[in-house]
């Protein structure tokens, strides 16, 4: 099912991938803010098939909705859907420099990739023949934590993970992830979610 999905997204809209990482394919989540000090995050160990992509790429999310609707056009950096023994493993990424003080400052961005993600997925379904009968969906708020006294935030080998409760309307558990390096294994954000049902 990923490898059609893939086939039929516009190429740009999909997020760069390193085939050649030390721990196998990496993939790279990027924020376009030129004054960000987490302008990106690796996802290393990515060995099962999967697809990734810039939500945010397009102006306009939703292009149906006028401009003015702001809560609309708001989307995550970036979406990485994986399938692993007939799971699809759905990880709906910020990315903050720090982390906002408001929740709304990011849950919009997640309710709204969430809502892309159902239409992608009915899309498949009623199209295009594909289907999963479980799917599980992680959302996650990565920020800079190098210069935070506290803590010692994780990079490949996992330090802190900090559960969050975000908004009731997200369907799946919402980790806040501070990272002192931009690079985390895919198995850390996979048992904490296993954890985490």
């Amino acid at each position: 099912m990923l490898e059609k999905l893939s086939s039929i997204l516009v190429q740009e809209t999909l997020l760069p991938v390193n085939e050649k990482g030390m721990l196998g394919p990496e993939l790279i989540i990027k924020e376009d803010d030129p004054n960000a000090r987490l302008d990106k995050v690796v996802i290393c160990g990515l060995t099962c098939s999967f697809v990734a992509v810039k939500h945010d790429y397009f102006a306009e999310v939703f292009p149906y909705f006028k401009k003015s609707e702001g809560m609309v056009h708001r989307a995550c950096d970036g979406i990485v859907l994986l399938l692993i023994e007939g799971v699809l493993y759905v990880l709906l990424c910020e990315l903050k420099s720090t982390k906002p003080k408001r929740k709304r400052k990011y849950e919009p961005k997640m309710l709204n990739s969430y809502i892309f993600v159902q239409y992608l997925l009915a899309t498949m379904k009623m199209l295009y023949g594909y289907s999963v009968e479980k799917v599980r969906f992680l959302n996650i708020l990565f920020t800079d934590a190098r210069d935070q006294k506290q803590g010692t935030g994780i990079g490949c080998c996992a330090q802190t993970f900090f559960e969050e409760k975000f908004d009731d309307r997200l369907n799946g558990p919402c980790l806040h992830v501070p990272l002192i390096q931009n690079n985390i294994h895919i198995n850390l954000l996979l048992t904490r979610l296993h954890k985490s049902i």
